[in-house]
């Protein structure tokens, strides 16, 4: 069973530095201020304290260059942060 729980935390941290490096990545992306960033889940995989952090990095990269995001996400709680929400369901837009 010990082996076992030692397994699940090392994957469990590799599954963090993978979404650190994820993240990392996109930001290197808005050094070349672009004037539209698309971001699918941002936080999708990380823990509620972090994403926090992160969303806020992102945000303020964003909004300092003057860009737009669009975000899609399944996560109201990070919908709620954003400036203006446009839902889809069921095929159809509503603001």
């Amino acid at each position: 069973m010990r082996k076992q729980l030692e397994a699940d935390e090392r994957e469990k941290d590799e599954e963090e530095r993978e979404e650190q490096d994820h993240v990392h990545d996109a930001f290197k992306r808005l050094a070349n201020r672009p004037q539209l960033v698309l971001a699918d889940e941002p936080t999708g995989n990380l823990d509620e304290a972090t994403a926090d952090i992160v969303l806020a990095e992102f945000l303020g990269l964003v909004r300092g260059e003057g860009a737009a995001a669009l975000v899609a996400t399944h996560n109201e709680r990070l919908a709620g942060k954003m400036d203006r929400i446009v839902r889809l369901h069921e095929g159809r837009l509503s603001a």
